[in-house]
């Protein structure tokens, strides 16, 4: 008697919960500003002013500061297929509603023979690990996917101990743009 009490229970709470409301969720994310963080080993370290680390565990984060932009559809339920997951998405899950349109970023330093001070190093820098930025513009240019992304340098600077900093430029299909700079660190070959 126990057990089919308890499966009826069961299976009427999750028809309660099925059809429970989310709370309004604002689905898309508005630029602000956006800053940057020196990273060790993508997001374990953060770097101070001129610590050294390995140019291979080297990364910059760029996270952007954002308000949450509503859509036409505000609420969530639930569905008999998100009963595991027991809760509504996050703010901004859909993404932007405008897209990136170019991606700059340049040496403050001689960084090696290829790139001096100045230069915009972009054929060398990859996104989250793999992404070339002209795979990462093609990707996001009607919607930003991520309030964040990282950098790593392909290369490794000229000097065995190479003090580096970095200027991104962030520029949205609107016009509207976005720029920070590294603190230094000192890259070690």
């Amino acid at each position: 008697m126990k057990k089919i009490g308890f499966i009826f229970l069961l299976s009427f709470s999750s028809v309660i919960i099925s059809c429970w409301p989310c709370r309004d969720i604002e689905p898309h994310f508005q630029i602000n500003s956006m800053k940057s963080i020196n990273l060790k080993n993508n997001i374990t370290t953060e770097l101070s002013n001129n610590d050294t680390v390995y140019w291979e565990d080297y990364f910059i984060r760029i996270s952007f500061d954002v308000d949450y932009i509503t859509s036409l559809q505000n609420k969530r339920y639930y569905s008999s297929n998100s009963l595991f997951a027991l809760s509504c998405e996050d703010p901004g899950y859909e993404g932007s509603k405008v897209g990136v349109k170019n991606i700059e970023v340049i040496a403050l330093n001689h960084y090696n023979s290829n790139f001096l001070k100045n230069d915009t190093i972009n054929p060398i820098v990859r996104i989250t690990n793999q992404l070339t930025i002209d795979e990462y513009l093609e990707e996001n240019n009607q919607s930003i996917k991520a309030q964040y992304l990282d950098f790593r340098l392909d290369i490794a600077p000229d000097s065995v101990y190479q003090t580096s900093q970095f200027h991104v430029v962030y520029k949205l299909q609107n016009g509207e743009k976005f720029e920070t700079t590294t603190s230094p660190v000192v890259l070690r070959k």
